[in-house]
């Protein structure tokens, strides 16, 4: 991509400033760039600013430095207040931090140029997620891994998940499959991404997800399990606050269009989102204790799996 020998003489640190503007188009070859934009945190900005002095430019919502074909903004008023969040969100790609494409598009969305309105086409078009409609199910979401569910389409469906409940607090469990510990990032991440809260039961059962969130008055919950399914198998079960079971006809057909509308970085890399872990185990024994009739199942011989 241009102008990027022009922005490493800069020798910035990582972590402290961020491309936006078209820059995160250009990375991923959806367009050419004139020139480079830059957001920097507050306390980057003001060491710029004193070494930098004579080549500040006065805007009216925010600071301006113009360095060669580098124009470094002080933030991003008034489309995005807060600077250190739009930083440390932003995708890394080759050592260099990219504003998300989501956060490009609605900035575009509020400009409204013609320009800016067929950028916003070729995004959506280059980056629209492609999903294998057969992991779709009935009763669940389930494909082979990497085949069918891998980590981008993971995300995805944690995203679309969180988005089609509306939910501010969920509940996930994992089987011990290690497909299921593989995609559990990125789809946790996709989830903590919209702004909801993640209470992590760690390996448990399908019941027990489903009691805590009834028991901790959630939104929703996953499952991560393939069920009866072999080895290399991955899969999604999912309900509502309610504890209803999400279907193809009761919520999963929703999911399957939010996921395909994701826009999705270019790095396969996805970090370990911030969870809650919990333990309802004592609870969730109390219950079935109160639910059991123990004098009518005596004399039973049980086979436990």
């Amino acid at each position: 991509m241009r102008y990027l020998d022009e922005l490493k003489k800069l020798n910035l640190p990582q972590n402290s400033f961020a491309i936006f503007g078209s820059g995160p188009m250009a990375i991923r070859n959806m367009r050419e760039i004139t020139d480079l934009d830059l957001i920097v945190k507050p306390d980057l900005w003001q060491r710029l600013k004193e070494k930098y002095s004579k080549h500040l430019v006065p805007r009216k919502n925010t600071g301006e430095l113009r360095i060669g074909h580098i124009s470094i903004f002080q933030n991003w008023l008034p489309w995005f207040d807060d600077v250190n969040a739009l930083i440390d969100k932003a995708d890394l790609i080759d050592g260099i931090r990219y504003v998300k494409l989501e956060n490009v598009i609605s900035w575009k969305k509020q400009m409204a140029r013609k320009k800016d309105l067929q950028d916003i086409k070729t995004i959506q078009k280059k980056s629209a997620m492609k999903i294998n409609p057969s992991i779709f199910r009935e009763y669940d979401i389930r494909g082979k891994y990497p085949q069918e569910i891998d980590l981008k389409t993971a995300y995805a469906l944690g995203r679309a998940f969180a988005l089609s409940l509306k939910a501010k607090k969920i509940a996930v469990a994992c089987d011990r499959r290690l497909e299921s510990a593989l995609i559990k990032p990125a789809f946790l991440l996709g989830v903590k991404e919209t702004g909801c809260q993640i209470f992590d039961l760690g390996i448990d059962s399908t019941p027990a997800m489903f009691f805590a969130v009834y028991d901790k008055k959630l939104d929703g919950g996953v499952s991560l399990t393939a069920s009866h399914n072999p080895l290399g198998y991955v899969g999604l079960k999912l309900c509502d606050k309610k504890g209803s079971l999400l279907g193809l006809n009761t919520g999963v057909a929703k999911i399957k269009q939010l996921a395909e509308k994701v826009v999705l970085s270019k790095s396969d890399v996805f970090k370990t989102a911030k969870t809650v872990k919990i333990d309802i185990a004592e609870h969730y024994y109390k219950l079935a204790e109160k639910i059991t009739d123990f004098k009518k199942i005596r004399g039973f011989k049980i086979v436990l799996d």
